[in-house]
């Protein structure tokens, strides 16, 4: 794209050299410094001629109405750009926010799994006391009846 512009620069510096250089010599002309070249005079006018005339108003209209077309494009390009732009934006903030709502549901979840085990292990733990009380060998507890056979 710059070297198009740069391109497009540097042809209209030739073109503004050139009509001056033209425009140069139509005042010597004028001023009798330099003789008619008629070659140049019809070339002159075949340019001149096939210039567009800007001054009427279908040609006016006819610019206006392509450059309206020209910005509506680009506006709805914007447009749809924009939208395109705010629909990924919903769209990432609701994956966020189920991400969110499964890691607090499986923190939860993990949570209740230990205190589950912890509550587990501690009932099963109290159920081996009492098991072990049952039969005598609970919590480092000596038992005192001791029978001795006799030899």
């Amino acid at each position: 794209l710059s070297t198009r512009i740069s391109g497009q620069v540097s042809s209209l510096k030739g073109l503004l050299l050139r009509l001056n250089e033209i425009a140069e010599y139509l005042s010597k002309v004028s001023l009798h410094e330099l003789p008619i070249n008629h070659n140049i005079t019809y070339i002159l006018q075949d340019i001149f001629n096939l210039l567009p005339n800007l001054n009427i108003d279908t040609m006016a209209k006819a610019f206006k109405v392509k450059t309206n077309d020209q910005y509506l494009v680009i506006y709805l390009a914007s447009l749809v750009r924009a939208i395109h732009a705010l629909h990924n934006l919903i769209n990432n903030k609701l994956a966020n926010r189920d991400a969110e709502e499964k890691e607090e549901k499986r923190k939860k979840e993990e949570g209740l799994l230990t205190e589950n085990k912890s509550t587990d292990k501690a009932s099963k733990d109290d159920e081996g006391a009492d098991h072990r009380d049952e039969q005598g060998q609970g919590n480092g507890s000596k038992d005192t009846n001791t029978t001795s056979k006799p030899s």
